[in-house]
């Protein structure tokens, strides 16, 4: 488990795409993410089942998103972080999309 400051935004979305389930077909030089069948996407590599990578550090529907897959536990840790603790219970509505992927890897247990 590597430290959050030792982890470049990329590699950080990476991550959360994983975590999200989002699946990575390589082509060489291209990369997709996709969510559905693999075999589907190395078949047919025009598909439209194909995805860029979402941009979890500056989008807050990605983020959304990402914040739907927790589960009870990782969401009680994700608030815990997100508000410090509870003590800037108010912050968390305030939270840019990289302090909620930055507390979305600490829940899941992929950074510290």
């Amino acid at each position: 488990m590597k430290n959050l400051t030792d982890l470049t935004s990329d590699e950080k979305r990476v991550l959360c795409a994983e975590a999200c389930l989002i699946k990575c077909a390589d082509y060489g030089d291209e990369k997709f993410f996709h969510s559905g069948d693999p075999l589907h996407q190395m078949m047919w590599p025009d598909s439209s089942q194909h995805k860029h990578l979402p941009h979890y550090d500056t989008s807050l529907d990605a983020m959304a998103e990402a914040e739907a897959t927790l589960n009870d536990g990782e969401r009680s840790d994700y608030v815990d972080i997100i508000t410090n603790h509870g003590r800037r219970a108010h912050w968390g509505i305030f939270a840019t999309a990289a302090q909620r992927l930055d507390a979305f890897l600490i829940a899941k247990g992929l950074a510290k």
